[in-house]
């Protein structure tokens, strides 16, 4: 079990989520390629449909990886990734599951507008 998880998601919506392919990605001389490097980038931030395609499967394991006493998850989400019905889903696990913004870009940059969701639960009466 976890007591801390930092996920800084792929978020960006794009059309699909690549698919990781480390063998020949590069050229023969181990040089990385136009095509290899723009793929190997494409993983650090394509986040499929609402961006949220490995976020929403983060999340439905939350409940199995997180510490049930004092495990605490913090998440990066942008304004496109609906951060308001993320924390709803959230609450949705049961009344002892809880989320909240902890941090906000403030500003936009570009379309970005980021935020860091903090999601735990609280342990039920042990008295």
């Amino acid at each position: 079990m976890t007591d801390i998880l930092i996920f800084n998601p792929p978020y960006v919506p794009s059309p699909d989520v690549p698919i990781p392919e480390l063998s020949g990605a590069g050229n023969e001389d181990g040089s990385l390629s136009y095509e290899g490097d723009s793929k190997l980038l494409a993983l650090s931030y394509a986040g499929g449909v609402d961006g949220m395609e490995i976020t929403d499967r983060l999340i439905d394991a939350l409940p199995d990886v997180l510490n049930q006493e004092r495990g605490c998850a913090y998440i990066l989400l942008c304004a496109q990734n609906k951060p308001e019905d993320v924390k709803q889903r959230i609450r949705g696990f049961g009344e002892e599951w809880k989320a909240e913004t902890v941090s906000n870009s403030g500003k936009v940059g570009g379309w970005e507008k980021l935020q860091i969701v903090r999601i735990w639960r609280i342990p039920p009466n042990t008295t």
